[in-house]
């Protein structure tokens, strides 16, 4: 699965997770939470960026 890191209208990059197992196939609610894990953190690198 890959989530886009977008802040503030720019993409700073890509959020990569991969299973090794099949399990259960992916739910609404795991994409939902990628993609909120993504958005907290292009958030975070966003806000690091002018202290590097």
């Amino acid at each position: 699965m890959v989530a886009p890191l977008r802040a503030r209208r720019q993409v700073l990059g890509v959020l990569t997770l991969a299973r090794i197992r099949k399990e259960a196939p992916l739910s609404g609610n795991l994409l939902s939470l990628v993609e909120d894990l993504a958005h907290r953190v292009a958030l975070a690198v966003d806000n690091a960026r002018p202290h590097v």
